[in-house]
């Protein structure tokens, strides 16, 4: 069962996740998936995501990244705009999270 911190973030974050990823990736499936994955990679990594300096932080990059990955493997976006959302994240893939709250 997850705490009740998780709930609240998810209900905190979830719609404006959700719009960001529309607004990025211009297909509402496509944000819905990309979005409920993340909230699922954040409940497993919950306890130690809540162990950097700034959780809303890590899950911001942690989405962005997800978004930037997405945009680089479909045709949906011009190569200027997938190039900016990739140089905003750190990451690569999502096993590197632990480098994120360092």
């Amino acid at each position: 069962m997850m705490p009740p911190a998780f709930w609240a973030f998810h209900e905190l974050y979830h719609q404006a996740y959700f719009e960001y990823a529309y607004v990025q990736l211009v297909d509402q499936l496509s944000a819905d998936r990309l979005v409920d994955q993340t909230f699922v990679f954040l409940a497993v990594i919950w306890q130690q995501a809540t162990a950097c300096e700034s959780v809303e932080a890590f899950a911001w990059r942690l989405l962005k990244e997800r978004v930037a990955a997405e945009m680089s493997t479909g045709s949906r976006c011009s190569s200027a705009r997938c190039s900016a959302a990739r140089a905003s994240t750190s990451c690569s893939s999502a096993s590197c999270w632990r480098d994120t709250c360092a």
